[in-house]
C-alpha cells in the first residue's frame, strides 16, 4: 500500500490520515497492508510502502511520515525531491534540528534530506527524502 497523493496540513495530518486519530482507525485505511512495529514503552509505529505512522502508548497518532513516490506538496510548493533551497526561495528560512529540517515560523512540519552515497553532500541541494507531519 502506497499514499500516493493528500493535502498536507502542518501539525495535523495528511489528507484523512489526522493526529490524535487511533491506531485502528489508520489501520481500517490501510487494508491489512502493513507492518506493525511494537515498542517496549507501549508506543508503535506501523509501516507500509511509503509511509510511517507513530502512535503514542495510548495508541493514538502522532506523527505521519510520506516518502517515495508520494507526489503531493506543501503549499503546492515543496515535496519529496525538492531542496532546502527550493524552501528557502518559496516558503522562507529553515533551520536543523536533530537530522531534520524545520521551517521558521511553520510549526508541525519537517524534512529528512537524502544522504545518498555517490556525490559531495550540501544541506541546500540535496533532495527531500521524507517529509514529516507531527503534533506542536
Amino acid at each position: 500500500m502506497k499514499i500516493l497523493n493528500g493535502k498536507i496540513f502542518p501539525g495535523e495530518g495528511i489528507e484523512k490520515y489526522k493526529l490524535g486519530m487511533d491506531l485502528k482507525c489508520i489501520v481500517d485505511y490501510l487494508n491489512n497492508e502493513y507492518v506493525k512495529q511494537e515498542r517496549e514503552d507501549g508506543s508503535c509505529v506501523i509501516i507500509i510502502d511509503n509511509a510511517k505512522f507513530w502512535f503514542n502508548s495510548e495508541k493514538k497518532l502522532i506523527q505521519i511520515g510520506v516518502t517515495g513516490e508520494f507526489h503531493s506538496k506543501y503549499d503546492g510548493k515543496i515535496g519529496i525531491g525538492n531542496t532546502l533551497s527550493d524552501v528557502q526561495r518559496e516558503i522562507g528560512a529553515f533551520y536543523e534540528e536533530g537530522d531534520d529540517y524545520l521551517i521558521e515560523g511553520i510549526n508541525g512540519i519537517a524534512f529528512e534530506l537524502s544522504d545518498e552515497e555517490g556525490y559531495e553532500w550540501n544541506e541546500l541541494t540535496a533532495p527531500i527524502k521524507w517529509i514529516f507531519i507531527y503534533m506542536n
